[in-house]
């Protein structure tokens, strides 16, 4: 199972995840996307853990960036 994020802050998404406790990979033809690679046996609730590190470390960079939403 593979699932990709396509965005402009990949690399601060990224490293903030990580600092985090999450390992997530960058991709694309300017690193712009972020690739989510779990386990084919993760569990609901680690998947579910995961993505609420992820959501939380984009917010706080969004909000740090001053980004528009959307």
């Amino acid at each position: 199972m593979a699932l990709g994020f396509d965005c402009r802050i990949a690399e601060l998404a990224g490293r903030k995840a990580f600092e985090k406790g999450l390992m997530v990979e960058r991709c694309g033809p300017f690193d712009q996307v972020i690739k989510f690679l779990p386990a084919l046996t993760i569990d609901c609730e680690t998947l579910k853990q995961g993505l609420q590190i992820f959501e939380t470390s984009l917010a706080e960079i969004v909000k740090q960036t001053k980004l528009p939403v959307g």
